[in-house]
């Protein structure tokens, strides 16, 4: 969820040399992307274009990030939760 259990740290998503997030606010202009939970970054309506590495980064005397690879593999409405810790993906199929 892109947290330390060791106190408040500012976090940030990036992908690329973009910054997507920093704290809890959206720097990005796409609309699909979004906060939830805190800090977890979501991505509505994925689109092949959004395949590629996103880094989630907490700022701390030793900057620690985690990066999550996002691939797409098919003709379905995706929503992706990325997290510190771990991906999630709910798909429902397009007709």
């Amino acid at each position: 969820m892109c947290y330390l259990f060791t106190g408040s740290h500012v976090r940030a998503w990036k992908r690329g040399i973009a910054i997507l997030t920093a704290g809890n606010v959206k720097l990005s202009p796409d609309e699909r992307l979004s906060l939830v939970h805190g800090y977890d970054l979501e991505i509505r309506h994925i689109r092949p274009e959004d395949e590629g590495d996103y880094v989630c980064q907490i700022a701390t005397l030793q900057p620690q990030e985690i990066t999550h690879t996002v691939e797409v593999l098919g003709k379905y409405t995706l929503v992706f939760i990325i997290s510190f810790y771990h991906l999630k993906c709910h798909t429902h199929h397009i007709h």
